[in-house]
């Protein structure tokens, strides 16, 4: 009654895998279910009490020998049921009452769409209840006449999505089966989906059939239902959201991206504008900024917002084609800095309009002086495919003490500046969103913050301000502690920490802590440097250096008897509410310092200022990450005026003496002892691999393999004249990962036994391998500087198939660098045995080249560093 169609007989094991949980069905015997192995590479099940038939394809197998009545499930290789996987379908069948398509609930990860169908859904969904969404990630149980009737793309089994809607548009929805399915597949839609390679296919493949379908479907009376328009919406929606901002997997060359586009809109021409518009609630639950791209995605050139005031003159209504998609009431003014000094409260943020952000004048009205507040020029863009698609008005708000003392109230009001014979311009208060660490308050009811003398309250649409007196402030972490001890777990456990700081505040109150962390399970960057010489220095101050305990570093500082603050340890955490001062090699202080889930809970009490000692170099354009608004970084450390030059744009939002030319401190320790090794060290990439979270690395992604990255440098360590040359001149190559890329490890292999291959948390440490290595090859890592530092020649390899996730910036390779640039590894290899036949020595333009760059060639970088901190904390106190 059953055939079970299993493709990807190649993947010997997973067919097995799944053949024995067939053979586990407690509904399984041999006259209910057909099972076929699609494929030339059957799999041997003799030892599986199992009948089991073979076939080349679908289409080879004569389905016609079914019973009548039959249905049909095409399932991928390695996907495995639960033993009453079929039971409903037997029991329906047994009632009479059989449905005409049934799914599967996933075992494991299931889609955030598919979370629509609740657990108590039996069924029947039909294709009117637009709200209770299947994506298709499951198979789908079909009659065999429906399969039959689907197009030859949807029963290949590369598309189950497809296969799943045209099966749905056949028999008008589906009904549910009990038990569930587990796919070895990691799902598109998953959380994490930068671990998945991207190919072209994912993107043009599936528009190609989806357009297919959906021009077939528009064709006919009634259109395409709003069913099939929403799951369209939904995965077409994955394939922009993995490429939005920094994220871009640069899997699409120009062309690809101009037929992705066409493709796009002329899938979005079968949906309606009202579904895009609507796809903000839920269950798509889109960002504002994807709707927008999407609705200009469908109309291009015909896409054309109007604003107007509205018929009462208090709000302003902008339209696309007669329907609303935004007003100002409703637009919201993200606040990302809160800061105060003797003299003035500093607010930092922007405003998030999506279609009136050249149509707006932001001024801050405190009591009653309104403040004008222009556009900053603060990094602030929305791009998709790298492309830019608009960047929103910054500003950054500087309110007298003064001004604040006599006032009750701060709001941010926007300010329609086209006026019409009717209205004049109208101002709206915009409503807050805080959202940042540095941003002091919360959206966490109750949130307040103490500055310039003043309590302040968050509230929707403005910041409420009054006296600061000992009860006043008493009464407002009453009124928190209310909130936390009355929400969940991690609400209370915060709660909890708010008193333990309260009561240990006197003591701690006579201690000054500075914070210090590198990576924290690697240690061996810049601030363990400054932490070494600041700790040395007796100044009454406690220095504290964060590292993980089970970690390597760890054990290291142990045995040196050199002392570090373990990680997410009550003490790590009161040390750090009440440090003064943090330096850091990585920003998101508080996320990196154990308040990852909770830090909303504990941003009035975060006093600490940052200096910024990076663990790279910002040559290229990282506003996206570095800009002011990132983290109110106090001080920005840095090497070289290249730095400064590229950190003084606006789009970063530092002051001129924000930016420190010191060094980095982990240049103290470099002294050249070359050993006759070679050093690979590339950079990693975004759309490849996550950052590295605070104290663990991040996972495996199975497809790293099948990316040029790993065929790029995995054919440089078995290029066999590279092999031969190092032979002939007796040196050895060391391929180091970046961390990022450090599970990847045991993925490369090297004929070669000259060659190593190391993670850098079973390497001997950055500074020995830099120190004992002759010579580097990197693309575009921040540790070629260490390099040349110590006058060693850089080699650069950067080949087309691997750009880098950032823009460039004033540094130029060609111009600046240390070393020859090459493009393909033939180059690459002719250039390496030309150094190794001249004892790798750095030709002398490359020496100018090194003086010219550095601001500092001594030992006194982490001294110069220490002093900035001091200088900070001298200039907040006046």
């Amino acid at each position: 009654m059953i055939a079970l169609m299993i493709h990807g007989a190649e993947h010997r094991e997973a067919v097995l895998a799944t053949l024995r949980s067939i053979a586990g069905l407690s509904s399984y015997t041999p006259e209910r279910f057909t099972v076929v192995v699609l494929g030339d590479a059957p799999a041997d099940p003799a030892a599986l009490p199992l009948e089991v038939a073979y076939a080349a394809s679908v289409d080879g197998f004569d389905l016609g020998t079914a019973a009548d009545g039959a249905y049909v499930e095409l399932i991928p290789a390695g996907l495995e049921y639960s033993p009453d996987a079929f039971d409903v379908f037997f029991a329906d069948a047994a009632a009479g009452s059989l449905a005409r398509c049934y799914i599967h609930r996933e075992g494991a990860y299931a889609y955030r769409l598919n979370r629509t169908v609740g657990r108590e859904d039996r069924g029947p969904v039909t294709l009117d209840d637009a709200d209770r969404l299947w994506a298709g990630s499951t198979p789908a149980l079909v009659p065999l006449d429906v399969f039959r009737a689907c197009s030859s793309d949807a029963r290949t089994g590369g598309d189950p999505n497809l296969l799943f809607a045209e099966a749905i548009l056949a028999t008008g929805g589906f009904s549910v089966l009990g038990g569930k399915v587990t796919s070895p597949q990691q799902h598109e839609d998953a959380l994490y989906g930068e671990q998945r390679l991207f190919t072209p296919d994912w993107y043009l493949g599936f528009l190609t059939r989806w357009v297919a379908l959906l021009e077939r479907v528009a064709a006919q009376p009634a259109g395409a239902p709003p069913y099939l328009q929403r799951v369209f919406l939904y995965l077409a929606q994955l394939r922009l959201q993995y490429n939005v901002d920094r994220h871009n997997k640069n899997a699409l060359d120009e062309a690809q991206l101009a037929e992705f586009a066409e493709l796009l809109a002329r899938g979005l021409a079968a949906v309606s504008d009202e579904e895009i518009i609507g796809a903000v609630r839920k269950p798509l639950g889109y960002r504002r900024s994807m709707v927008a791209y999407l609705l200009k995605a469908k109309h291009r050139a015909a896409f054309s917002p109007r604003a107007e005031i509205d018929a009462d003159g208090r709000d302003v209504v902008v339209t696309v084609n007669g329907h609303e998609v935004e007003r100002l009431s409703e637009v919201r003014l993200a606040i990302d800095v809160m800061d105060s000094t003797r003299d003035e409260l500093i607010v930092s943020g922007l405003v998030q309009s999506l279609y009136l952000t050249d149509r707006l004048a932001l001024t801050a009205r405190v009591g009653g002086t309104d403040l004008p507040l222009p556009d900053s020029g603060v990094y602030s863009e929305f791009s998709v495919f790298g492309e830019l698609q608009r960047r929103q008005p910054t500003f950054t708000a500087r309110i007298p003490r003064s001004l604040l003392a006599a006032a009750d109230r701060i709001e941010f009001v926007a300010t329609f500046t086209e006026k019409t014979a009717a209205h004049a311009s109208t101002g709206v208060p915009l409503r807050l969103n805080f959202r940042r660490p540095s941003a002091k308050l919360s959206d966490v009811p109750g949130s307040y913050w103490i500055a310039c003398g003043r309590l302040l309250r968050a509230q929707p649409s403005g910041i409420a301000v009054g006296p600061a007196g000992a009860l006043q402030r008493l009464k407002a972490e009453l009124r928190l502690q209310r909130r936390l001890l009355g929400g969940e777990r991690v609400e209370r456990s915060a709660a909890l920490l708010r008193l333990v700081y309260f009561a240990t505040r006197p003591w701690y109150r006579f201690k000054r802590d500075w914070i210090y962390y590198d990576r924290i399970i690697l240690a061996g960057d810049n601030a363990e440097y400054a932490y070494d010489y600041a700790a040395a220095q007796r100044d009454g101050i406690r220095k504290n250096y964060v590292l993980a305990a089970d970690s390597a570093p760890a054990t290291r500082f142990r045995e040196q008897g050199k002392p570090f603050l373990p990680h997410k340890t009550l003490t790590h955490r009161l040390r750090f509410l009440n440090a003064e001062l943090v330096f850091a090699t990585h920003l998101k202080p508080a996320t990196r310092n154990a308040f990852s889930w909770n830090e909303q809970f504990f941003r009035d009490l975060f006093g600490y200022r940052v200096v910024y000692i990076n663990h790279g170099l910002v040559l290229d354009d990282l506003s996206y990450s570095l800009n002011k608004h990132a983290e109110n970084q106090s001080r920005m450390c840095v090497v070289s005026h290249f730095e400064t030059e590229t950190l003084s744009d606006p789009s970063y939002g530092f002051a001129r003496d924000e930016i420190i030319e010191t060094g980095f401190a982990r240049y103290d320790g470099l002294e050249s002892r070359p050993t006759r090794d070679l050093l690979l060290a590339p950079t990693w990439r975004y759309y490849l691999n996550r950052p590295q979270d605070a104290d663990r690395l991040q996972g495996h992604n199975e497809e790293f393999t099948e990316s040029d990255y790993f065929k790029v440098y995995n054919g440089v360590i078995n290029n066999p004249r590279l092999h031969r040359g190092l032979e002939e001149h007796g040196y050895t190559l060391t391929y180091l990962l970046h961390p990022n890329t450090s599970s990847h490890v045991d993925d490369y292999r090297s004929s070669s036994d000259r060659v190593r291959i190391l993670a850098p948390q079973n390497s001997p440490g950055y500074e020995r391998m830099l120190s004992e290595s002759d010579l580097m090859i990197t693309d575009y890592s921040g540790v070629q500087f260490d390099f040349a530092y110590m006058t060693k020649p850089v080699l650069y390899y950067h080949h087309p198939s691997i750009p880098p996730h950032y823009r460039r910036g004033a540094f130029s390779y060609e111009e600046h660098g240390f070393g020859e640039v090459a493009t393909d590894e033939e180059t690459l290899v002719d250039t390496l045995l030309d150094y190794l036949a001249q004892e790798c020595r750095m030709p002398e333009a490359y020496r100018a080249r090194v003086d010219a760059f550095f601001t500092h060639r001594d030992r006194d970088n982490s001294k110069r560093i220490y002093e900035a901190g001091h200088a900070l904390l001298r200039e907040r106190s006046g």
